[in-house]
């Protein structure tokens, strides 16, 4: 009998112990107000043999990145099934002094970063590619 209580206080410490070491992401990313918003795209770049094919974007339905004031991010459409898994943001800065937008699934994967310029409401994102690429964005909200 005294094994048996031994035995059931182990297993009832165990099991809270699994519970109560539940991880939780932490918020990975890292918010800056150039991008913070919403954006719609409209034209992408795709590079096809030797020359760039220009896609004009239908406003519906809605192609948005959404980079939110506290590092969070969200992807809908189509056209972004590439950046739909990741869930944070990060601008950093290169050695030499260019900006870089990284995109962040969780922390067991690598951030992935994209080149970028910004121009008032138009976001370009220039993804590595052979040729002529690139993804334009305008900021709705």
């Amino acid at each position: 009998m005294k094994y048996c209580k031994a035995f059931i206080v182990a297993i009832v410490l165990l099991g809270g112990l699994a519970f109560s070491c539940t991880r939780k992401d932490p918020n990975l990313g890292v918010p800056d107000d150039r991008v913070v918003g919403t954006w719609r795209l409209f034209k992408r770049l795709v590079p096809q043999d030797s020359a760039t094919l220009v896609k004009d974007i239908p406003n519906l339905p809605a192609q948005t990145l959404v980079f939110n004031g506290d590092g969070t991010f969200a992807a809908t459409g189509e056209e972004l099934e590439y950046y739909r898994s990741s869930r944070y943001y990060r601008m950093d800065s290169t050695l030499l002094g260019e900006w870089r937008l990284g995109f962040i699934i969780n922390n067991l994967n690598p951030t992935f970063y994209q080149k970028f310029s910004q121009r008032g409401d138009t976001l370009v994102l220039l993804p590595s590619c052979e040729g002529d690429c690139g993804l334009y964005f305008v900021k709705t909200r």
